[in-house]
């Protein structure tokens, strides 16, 4: 059916705009209900209940997944599994703390987009927060439709991204960074007549980072 044809691009779709959301300048705005996937229309359709004790279940279910099994394997369960949800809640959580943690990044913090070299540079887009000593650059995918016109194939590795890299800027060409999402670490690579970081290699398992300097 075509729902389900187009379905999987929308959940990249929306996982995207959460980063962008609770991330960029500004102060995000969260719907009553939304931590999960919510497909109510808008005013009046969206004043319906919340099942609150439902969210709050989910939420302990993914605790507890954060707890007893490694940051890799939960993003690659969670990948599997989106349509449940908890992929979202996954990223509303992790991407809210790391606002709580850093809040005159994100407060006072200055916005720079990111720049990206490459074949499939038309499909990823990010932007850089940075204060004094503080940065977070955030990286997710985009236009997924014509980068893998077949649903059943995810946008991960080189194979999809090829050789599209992430621009560093100057400041931070001799950092490796920690992907919060994954907890893996990148380093960055000389290619396309410049330092940066591969896309392929970023969303090797998970196609969207959070990405702190290693110190």
């Amino acid at each position: 059916p075509f729902q389900q044809r187009i379905s999987k691009y929308g959940i990249y779709n929306s996982l995207s705009q959460v980063l962008i959301k609770i991330l960029a300048p500004g102060v995000p705005d969260f719907y009553q209900g939304t931590e999960l996937w919510d497909f109510r229309l808008v005013d009046p359709d969206n004043r319906q209940p919340v099942d609150y004790v439902f969210r709050q279940q989910r939420l302990s279910e993914l605790q507890h997944l954060q707890k007893t099994i490694a940051p890799l394997d939960l993003v690659q369960r969670l990948l599997q599994d989106a349509e449940s949800g908890l992929i979202k809640m996954y990223l509303t959580t992790t991407a809210l703390h790391i606002r709580k943690s850093n809040p005159q990044l994100f407060l006072e913090g200055s916005y720079r987009p990111l720049e990206f070299k490459g074949e499939q540079a038309h499909h990823v887009c990010g932007f850089m927060r940075h204060n004094h000593s503080q940065i977070c650059l955030v990286i997710f995918p985009r236009l997924l439709t014509t980068l893998i016109p077949d649903q059943t194939i995810s946008p991960l590795g080189e194979p999809i991204w090829g050789k599209t890299s992430m621009r560093l800027p100057p400041e931070f060409m001799a950092h490796s960074f920690r992907n919060l999402l994954t907890q893996e670490i990148v380093t960055p690579q000389n290619g396309l007549s410049m330092v940066g970081l591969p896309v392929g290699v970023l969303f090797q398992h998970f196609p969207f980072a959070l990405l702190e300097p290693v110190s």
